[in-house]
């Protein structure tokens, strides 16, 4: 049985942030947004030593892929975003010159804020999923991570349906991080060996260019609101 004891406690600041539904609220399934924000910048959140992914010193080799896609355990489907990303490419609303690269469970680094590798995290929804990703994003709340501009957070679907227990993790998780993005789950994607957009549905269309116009806003400097560059 998953129990909340096995992931790490919030940080007090972002307590009330990351509450789950009372038992009485009810839930949304196919209307939800696509995305989320939570904390914008690292908040010094304490960590322990051995919380998070590995660093992979690239130096300014960080900055030869557009967006650098993490994978926060094995199986998260990191290499089905990464074809996905790289096939909306040419219907995204901003110009993208460079690959997306897959960095399965390292976090390639810069040397320092000015050279720093452009990131979005990947985990699935499953319990030691949402666990990974917990672990990571803390890693990146901390302040730790100076080579690693982060964009956010995508959740991929374990099954057709959430559980209560895990849209109060997800909750939390999305709390640490700029933006989070959930990509729902998709049967016939059981049956392929590489999806592809054509075999997803809208609304995944529409999350991948929302995470391309992000990422560029991100490794531009731009602020941005609500997944779009201002």
């Amino acid at each position: 049985m998953w129990r909340r004891s096995s992931l790490p406690e919030p940080h007090p600041f972002l307590r009330s942030l990351q509450d789950g539904p009372s038992a009485g609220e009810s839930t949304q399934d196919e209307d939800e947004s696509p995305w989320a924000t939570g904390a914008q910048v690292p908040i010094g959140l304490p960590v322990n030593p051995d919380e998070g992914l590995p660093c992979r010193q690239l130096g300014e080799g960080a900055k030869a892929a557009f967006l650098w896609v993490v994978a926060a355990h094995g199986g998260a489907g990191a290499s089905t975003v990464t074809a996905l990303l790289n096939e909306r490419i040419p219907q995204a609303r901003v110009k993208i010159y460079r690959k997306i690269r897959e960095s399965p469970r390292e976090w390639p680094c810069g040397p320092g804020p000015n050279i720093a590798g452009t990131v979005v995290l990947v985990a699935r929804t499953h319990a030691r999923g949402l666990a990974a990703a917990t672990s990571a994003a803390r890693q990146w709340a901390s302040g730790s991570l100076d080579g690693i501009n982060l964009v956010g957070l995508v959740l991929v679907h374990d099954g057709p349906r959430l559980s209560r227990q895990q849209r109060s993790e997800i909750q939390r998780v999305s709390a640490l991080i700029p933006r989070s993005w959930q990509i729902g789950w998709h049967e016939a994607w059981r049956d392929l060996v590489c999806p592809t957009l054509s075999d997803a549905s809208g609304e995944v269309r529409r999350t991948a260019s929302s995470i391309l116009a992000e990422a560029h806003a991100v490794g531009s400097g731009i602020v941005t609101s609500k997944g779009t560059p201002q």
